[in-house]
């Protein structure tokens, strides 16, 4: 059930873009219920399924750990158990809030680079780095 759930994260965050579409709820509630019904192992949709769902999420967003900051994290962590509540009321806004955060740190590791590319560089210098 864990890797259908995680399936379920991960199709939403391939698809997602800042807000709720129309058809979000349909789905959520058609997965929510094959999840319930087919699984395989027919663990119910509850807060051990929704820490490991959200973990995986995280992981498929950011599996270097190069984008959310740790304060995110913490912040996305409050919210775990709450996750299988949320998806039984058909309700995937948390997705979009942790998909918006992760879309604002890429903008800003952007404007990083940015940054650094547009510095003056002295190419000359004899330099090393271990």
């Amino acid at each position: 059930m864990v890797l259908a759930t995680a399936g379920l994260w991960q199709l939403l965050a391939g698809e997602l873009g800042t807000a709720p579409r129309a058809n979000d709820r349909q789905v959520t509630k058609v997965v929510t219920s094959l999840l319930r019904k087919e699984h395989l192992s027919r663990h119910p949709l509850d807060n051990e399924i929704s820490r490991r769902g959200l973990k995986s999420f995280l992981k498929t967003l950011d599996p270097l750990k190069m984008y959310f900051n740790q304060s995110d994290i913490d912040d996305f962590m409050q919210h775990q158990d709450e996750l299988d509540d949320m998806l039984k009321d058909n309700d995937i806004s948390f997705a979009y809030t942790v998909f918006s955060k992760f879309l604002a740190r890429v903008d800003e590791r952007i404007k990083t680079i940015d940054d650094m590319i547009a510095a003056n560089h002295d190419f000359t210098a004899q330099e090393e780095m271990s």
